[in-house]
């Protein structure tokens, strides 16, 4: 049986690229999806929103709707088939 080591935990490190806080042992950019990091160009860029939504985001009650469409969509949703 050998002697348990301390870990060595390497906090507050941030990965050079984006700025995202580090794993204890990750590299910088392993799992990057800043201008330099291993997955810079691996996700396409979304399209726009529609006006619709924009419009909904930019209300100060969007907690409140929010609740309310969930619901209304999740309702909606028992009554698939499929």
């Amino acid at each position: 049986m050998g002697q348990v080591r301390q870990p060595h935990n390497l906090w507050n490190r941030r990965c050079q690229f984006c700025g995202v806080l580090l794993l204890t042992g990750e590299l910088h950019g392993s799992f990057c999806y800043g201008e330099q990091g291993n997955y810079a160009h691996a996700v396409a860029e979304l399209p726009p929103l529609p006006a619709e939504t924009q419009w909904l985001g930019s209300q100060l009650n969007i907690s409140f709707l929010s609740t309310k469409l969930n619901l209304l969509f999740s309702f909606a949703a028992m009554e698939t088939t499929e």
